[in-house]
């Protein structure tokens, strides 16, 4: 390497340290998790948020994720989380020289399984915690890695952001089910609560589908579907309604699901870095009589 090329790396090197900008005005152009109907009031604060947890419109950027299904935990059991944390680079970087780290957590490159993804749901660390659930409830600092052409390397792109709590869901939680028993819900309404996250500026999504299953017909392939969704303040309270049900006829297998998540875009040097958190609670299978 000549001294020329050397002046350069240096060069771009240290333009990534200084040049970081946090994008203040959230645009993202689509909104779509399989259709899903959205309830009125529309709440435009959050929803750009929620438009940019769910559509990826950047190409670089880490999405740490968590999930919970409590349709067939029970209260005597504890609840069981799984995690990923996943990282993606521009087209034109060489992934095989890319890596980004979040706090202590690094990830490189996979040869032969072409991803950068974190999954490890079974590897605990001394208090016997999955390693991704501590990134949960704090900031975070957030490094990235990856070289662009022969001459182009960016080193310990930094920037930071906030992982909202993980959502823990006091009400409802499912009784001591027997085999082939699930939670019902029998009438129109059915009262939720929570654990709030008061650094959550961003609300929550909650929402209710059918996939056109019944009790007598609980397999079905290409069948109805009907989602209804609504975006709600994180207060650790909320009555979904009967417009939840509109469209899904009785006896019927549903779910619902509530997501509290976080989008923060940053600028550098031209590359929007997208830092994307979200943690789902669900139930799976549910009755509606």
């Amino acid at each position: 390497m000549n001294y020329t090329q050397k002046t350069l790396l240096l060069i771009l090197f240290f333009s990534t340290l200084l040049s970081c900008n946090r994008v203040e005005e959230l645009t993202f152009d689509s909104f779509d998790i399989g259709g899903a109907n959205m309830l009125p009031p529309e709440n435009i604060k959050y929803l750009n948020y929620y438009k940019g947890i769910f559509n990826s419109e950047n190409d670089m950027g880490i999405d740490l994720q968590s999930t919970s299904d409590e349709a067939f935990r029970k209260k005597s059991t504890p609840r069981v989380n799984n995690y990923q944390l996943g990282g993606h680079f521009p087209d034109n970087a060489n992934k095989m020289e890319s890596s980004y780290s979040v706090e202590s957590i690094n990830v490189n490159w996979q040869e032969g399984q072409g991803h950068m993804i974190y999954n490890h749901n079974h590897e605990y660390i001394s208090d016997g915690t999955p390693p991704l659930s501590k990134l949960f409830g704090k900031t975070v600092t957030v490094k990235f890695n990856y070289s662009q052409g022969s001459n182009t390397r960016y080193e310990d792109i930094t920037t930071t952001f906030y992982v909202p709590k993980e959502l823990v869901v006091t009400n409802p939680v499912p009784e001591e089910l027997g085999i082939g028993e699930y939670f019902t819900i029998t009438g129109t309404t059915l009262d939720i609560s929570w654990e709030p996250d008061e650094n959550n500026e961003h609300g929550l999504l909650i929402g209710i589908k059918w996939d056109g299953e019944t009790v007598e017909k609980p397999i079905v392939i290409g069948g109805e579907k009907v989602q209804n969704i609504k975006l709600i303040d994180d207060d650790g309270q909320f009555t979904i309604t009967e417009e939840f049900f509109e469209g899904i006829p009785r006896n019927t297998f549903l779910r619902f699901f509530i997501i509290r998540g976080n989008i923060v875009l940053d600028e550098v040097n031209g590359q929007i870095i997208e830092l994307k958190s979200s943690s789902t609670v669900l139930h799976s299978r549910v009755v509606y009589e």
